[in-house]
């Protein structure tokens, strides 16, 4: 189609679209290298990055099979002296004309059939700015999850069994009294860790459903957003969590414990230093790079013990292929040798 362009006098357009930069290819020109035959992949990174006339760069590559990078190139300037020679009007391509390219891409949202002789000969200014941002897909806004560490583990353990405490309490007094099912079965220390990590970010019910997985029993979406809820408050005033819900009773055979009043459940301490780390101890990144450089290492030695088991493999069918051929070759001579004899014995006795 861009070949056929133009050869009925009138003026075309043709809009490539090319990656800015392509992961695993080549985007620069020192990638390439002189001489080497260009794949149909390098021709397509080739025409991204050109800098010289795209119109003799098609040329080009339906003449010789490739997209000039240097205007050095002797097919390139013989090229260019042949449309020159044969009164070709000037290249408007976006290398040899950029400005207009630029006041052209401009002028494309605007474009129309009415409109698109005077885009060509750059008689049509370009609109006005127009913010087209909302014509863009919107990015999601990243969830900030808390990434737990060793040090942690306190914090977390100590959440869990608050939570969880006041949880089986609701549930075996309120939801199901001697009930079959087991509180901890519905919710457990998973969601615990998982509502810790996001409880910055839980500020509505709903936020918890996408947690959790929706309601295990009915209401448990709503008690756990207003537990969160006081204890956040809570947290923020630094007073220790009120569990609203009397103690479970215990599933035993002896007497049942009776709820007693409410109790006071010690807050999640929040930390507000950090512990100096100690000298010469290595630091979180270091000690991900030593684990990182640990992993690499068994891979490699796994690996390097694959490739000689394969190679010890190879080895042997090769030797059994050869012992196999050696035999056959014996085989055959040793038949050869008697039918000679025996050959030999019969003209004698005849």
């Amino acid at each position: 189609m861009i070949g056929r362009c133009g050869r009925d006098g009138k003026q075309g357009l043709a809009i490539l679209f090319m990656e800015k930069t392509r992961r695993g290819g080549k985007n620069h020109v020192d990638q390439f290298t002189r001489g080497v035959t260009q794949t149909d992949v390098d021709r397509m990174d080739a025409l991204a990055i050109t800098h010289l006339c795209l119109r003799v760069a098609f040329s080009l590559d339906n003449i010789v099979g490739y997209i000039p990078l240097w205007d050095d190139d002797p097919f390139y300037i013989k090229e260019v002296q042949r449309e020159k020679s044969a009164g070709m009007p000037a290249c408007r391509c976006s290398n040899c004309a950029p400005e207009a390219a630029q006041t052209l891409l401009k002028c494309l949202s605007i474009a129309s059939k009415e409109n698109f002789d005077n885009i060509m000969d750059d008689q049509l200014a370009p609109p006005e700015n127009y913010n087209l941002k909302h014509k863009f897909p919107s990015k999601r806004p990243a969830v900030k999850k808390r990434k737990f560490t060793e040090k942690d583990a306190p914090e977390v353990k100590e959440f869990s069994r608050v939570l969880c405490e006041d949880l089986y309490n609701h549930y075996n007094n309120n939801i199901s009294p001697g009930g079959s099912i087991s509180a901890s079965d519905l919710f457990d220390l998973d969601d615990c860790s998982a509502i810790l990590a996001h409880l910055d970010n839980i500020n509505e019910p709903r936020y918890l459903r996408r947690l959790i997985g929706g309601d295990s029993f009915a209401g448990q979406i709503e008690w756990l957003y207003k537990w969160i809820t006081i204890f956040k408050a809570s947290r923020a005033a630094n007073q220790p969590v009120i569990s609203n819900s009397p103690s479970a009773p215990k599933k035993a055979k002896g007497n049942p414990i009776l709820p007693t009043e409410s109790i006071k459940r010690p807050t999640v301490p929040k930390k507000t230093s950090k512990i100096p780390r100690q000298p010469g101890a290595l630091t979180k990144k270091g000690r991900e790079r030593q684990e990182r450089e640990r992993v690499a290492r068994e891979k490699k030695l796994e690996k390097d013990e694959t490739e000689r088991i394969k190679q010890a493999r190879k080895d042997q069918l090769t030797g059994m292929r050869a012992a196999s051929w050696e035999a056959h070759r014996l085989e055959k001579a040793l038949a050869a040798a008697d039918t000679s004899v025996t050959g030999t014995g019969a003209r004698g006795s005849r």
